[in-house]
């Protein structure tokens, strides 16, 4: 579950906070295309904006409609959704040494785990991100001070092949967190995510158990008859939840 969060919301801080410097610098209908064409290069899947507001004199902008497709050989429609990502940044710290995001508010996100015991969905998007990065990390990393940062109405959906075609869907409880990086530099996105990442599991600890529950039931039914095969999938469906 850890890994799963992490990886949603680093994407959704990467794209929120690129569609805001993507419409500082080009704006319209050109940041649209900017994140749609940058996206697949960095995670070799499809990336789909609706479409993007900017307001460079107040430092606002909204992302909306979200879709963020599925490797291939993977039959989910998405891997990860948001209906709207809403960043405020101070207009005069965008190309500094550290970014300013006055609020970052990311509204119903839905992520999609798929997959078995042989890989999922969410660790190939992740391996091919760290590829195109080359996976390591720099000083000239880009650095924020966030001073508001809001998840809301979001959902986890858990769909394995051997589950016989059932699903899992967790609730995400409101997140609210504040004054993240506002001493010294700053914080990093990956920073920023565990932050969040460890907040959501606070919260959601008790949601996410009940529902294990209900998905480990179904795994057993599943694997009666699997023997040796059937111990391995209830063991991996596990680890999704550590």
């Amino acid at each position: 579950m850890k890994k799963i969060l992490l990886i949603l919301v680093a994407l959704l801080l990467i794209l929120g906070i690129a569609s805001w410097f993507y419409g500082a610098v080009l704006l319209g209908g050109a940041t649209k295309r900017a994140l749609e064409t940058f996206g697949p290069k960095v995670a070799q899947v499809e990336v789909r904006v609706g479409s993007v507001g900017i307001s460079v004199l107040s430092g606002s902008g909204a992302l909306k409609g979200l879709v963020i497709g599925n490797p291939q050989g993977y039959q989910s429609p998405a891997a990860i959704k948001a209906e709207t990502i809403r960043v405020a940044v101070a207009p005069g710290s965008l190309f500094g040494k550290k970014i300013h995001v006055r609020s970052l508010v990311i509204e119903s996100p839905e992520i999609t785990y798929e997959g078995g015991l042989d890989g999922n969905n969410l660790t190939k998007i992740r391996d091919n991100i760290q590829s195109f990065s080359g996976g390591g990390s720099s000083k000239s990393e880009t650095r924020l001070q966030v001073d508001e940062f809001v998840i809301r109405g979001g959902r986890i959906h858990v769909a394995t092949a051997p589950l016989g075609g059932k699903a899992l869907s967790v609730p995400l409880p409101e997140i609210h967190l504040t004054h993240l990086g506002d001493q010294g530099d700053g914080i990093t996105i990956p920073e920023l995510s565990q932050k969040v990442i460890g907040e959501v599991l606070k919260e959601s600890l008790g949601a996410v158990a009940k529902s294990a529950g209900q998905l480990f039931k179904g795994a057993e039914d599943a694997a009666k008859n699997l023997g040796d095969e059937g111990k391995d999938l209830i063991k991996g469906i596990g680890n999704l939840f550590k």
